[in-house]
C-alpha cells in the first residue's frame, strides 16, 4: 500500500511539473544510483515581432524607414491585402516622411480608405503632401496619353498604355472623378497649376475635351462615373452651356455626353451683378441668377435652322426644371399671365415685351459695355425695326453673336 502511494504521488509530481515547463529524470550524479531527481526546464518566450502599425507610430521617423526597407514583402503584402494599407497607417499617425518613402516607393496616392480621407481634412501638412503626390500621378498618367505622330495618325497602342498606367496607379473612383475635374478645370478655367513649368511637356497640345472624353469612355473609369458626385458634374455642364453660349450654340454633343452622366442634372448660372441690385423680383444682391433659357434665347439670331434651336431648348427645358431665376424666360404655355398673348410668335414667344426685357438686362450684364438701349434692344430682337434707327440688324446680330474672349464664371 505504501509504495503504491508513493507511485501516486510520483506521478501526480511529474504531471504538475509537465505542465509547468516540463520534468526530466537523471541518475543522482553524486552516487549513480539512479535515483530519481527533478529538474525543472525554464521556457524562453518568442520574442515580440512589432507589427507595421506598431513600426510606423514610433517616433523615430528614420529608424521607421529603416526597418520598412528591411520589412518590404510586408509592406508589399499588405498594399495588396486588405482595408488598410501603409500609407494609410502613415496618415494616421501623422509621419509625413514615412508617408514621402512609401510614395517614392510605389504606394500609390489615391489608395486610402475612409479614416485616412477624413484625416486628410484637418491635417494640413499631410492633406498638402498626399495632393501634391495625386497630382503627379495624375501627370504621370497623362504622359502616356497618345500623342499624334507627325502624319496625323495615333498609334494603335498608346491608348493601351494609358489604360494600363491608371490601372497601375488603382486611381479608383475618386481619382477618376479628381481626373476628370483636372482635365476640365483646365479645359475650361484654365487654372495654372503650381508648378506649371513641370508639366509643360504634359499639357503642351493636349486636348483637354478629347482627353475627358477617352478617360471616361475608353479606360477603367468608364465603370466609376456613377459614383461621381452630382454637383461636379452639374459645374461640368455649366462650363459647357457658357463655353456654347460665348460660342453662339455651335455644338450640342459635348453636353449630352456631359448630361447623360447623371439622372437629374441641373444647370444653375450666376453672375456677379457689378454692385447691387433689384431684380423684377424686388430682390436685392449682388449675385444674378441667370435664366439659362433666356441665355440661349438671347442667341436666337444666331442659329442656322430652327431645328438646333429646338432641340437645345428641349434640352434646357430639361436642365432647368422647377428653378427659379432673377430674369426668367417663359414659353407661351408657361408664361405667369398665360392669357396674354406672346404678339405673334407664340412658339418661343420672343416678341413677349417682359421677356425680351429681360433679355436685354443679361444682355448688358454679359456686355457691360453695350450702348444698346432697351426700345432699340427690342426692335432689332423682334424684326420690328423702325425707320431711322441708328443701327442696322446685321450689326445687332454681330453684337449679339460675335464670340468674345472666353470667359467663365464660377
Amino acid at each position: 500500500m505504501e509504495v503504491s502511494l508513493r507511485f501516486v504521488m510520483s506521478g501526480l509530481l511529474c504531471l504538475l511539473l509537465i505542465a509547468t515547463g516540463g520534468c526530466s529524470f537523471k541518475k543522482d550524479p553524486a552516487n549513480g544510483k539512479g535515483a530519481p531527481v527533478t529538474l525543472i526546464e525554464e521556457m524562453a518566450l518568442p520574442e515580440h515581432v512589432a507589427s507595421l502599425d506598431e513600426v510606423i507610430a514610433g517616433d523615430d521617423e528614420e529608424k521607421t524607414i529603416e526597418a520598412l526597407v528591411q520589412r518590404k514583402e510586408e509592406l508589399a503584402a499588405l498594399s495588396r491585402g486588405g482595408a488598410v494599407s501603409a500609407l494609410d497607417l502613415a496618415i494616421k499617425h501623422g509621419k509625413q516622411k514615412v508617408a514621402q518613402f512609401l510614395l517614392i516607393s510605389g504606394h500609390s496616392p489615391f489608395v486610402l480608405n475612409q479614416e485616412s480621407r477624413e484625416k486628410l481634412t484637418y491635417d494640413a501638412a499631410m492633406g498638402k503632401l498626399i495632393e501634391s503626390a495625386q497630382l503627379d500621378g495624375m501627370m504621370d498618367i497623362l504622359r502616356s496619353y497618345p500623342r499624334k505622330l507627325h502624319n496625323g495618325i495615333v498609334p494603335d497602342t498608346s491608348m493601351q498604355k494609358f489604360r494600363d498606367r491608371i490601372d497601375e496607379y488603382k486611381i479608383g473612383y475618386r481619382g477618376c472623378e479628381m481626373f476628370a475635374n483636372l482635365l476640365m478645370e483646365r479645359e475650361y478655367l484654365s487654372r495654372e497649376l503650381v508648378h506649371p513649368g513641370l508639366y509643360y511637356e504634359v499639357f503642351s497640345q493636349l486636348n483637354y475635351r478629347e482627353a475627358f472624353n477617352n478617360l471616361l469612355t475608353d479606360t477603367s473609369c468608364a465603370n466609376e462615373t456613377s459614383r461621381f458626385s452630382t454637383e461636379l458634374i452639374n459645374s461640368w455642364i455649366g462650363y459647357e452651356y457658357l463655353y456654347q453660349f460665348q460660342s453662339s450654340f455651335k455644338s450640342i454633343a459635348f453636353i449630352k455626353f456631359l448630361v447623360g452622366m447623371r439622372k437629374g442634372a441641373s444647370l444653375s448660372i450666376v453672375v456677379p451683378a457689378d454692385g447691387w441690385h433689384q431684380d423684377n423680383l424686388g430682390l436685392i444682391s449682388s449675385q444674378v441668377n441667370v435664366s439659362p433659357l433666356a441665355l440661349l434665347m438671347l442667341k436666337k439670331v444666331c442659329f442656322a435652322n430652327e431645328g438646333q434651336l429646338d432641340e437645345w431648348v428641349s434640352l434646357v427645358n430639361e436642365l432647368q426644371s422647377g428653378q427659379d431665376h432673377s430674369y426668367p424666360y417663359f414659353m407661351g404655355e408657361k408664361k405667369p399671365d398665360s392669357s396674354v398673348p406672346c404678339y405673334g410668335e407664340e412658339k418661343y414667344c420672343s416678341h413677349d415685351r417682359a421677356n425680351v426685357a429681360n433679355l436685354h438686362s443679361i444682355f448688358r450684364y454679359m456686355n457691360p459695355g453695350t450702348k444698346i438701349q432697351q426700345d432699340t434692344f427690342y426692335s432689332m430682337y423682334t424684326g420690328e425695326r423702325r425707320e431711322f434707327m441708328a443701327m442696322t440688324f446685321d450689326e445687332f446680330k454681330t453684337q449679339i453673336c460675335t464670340e468674345p474672349k472666353r470667359r467663365t464664371f464660377k
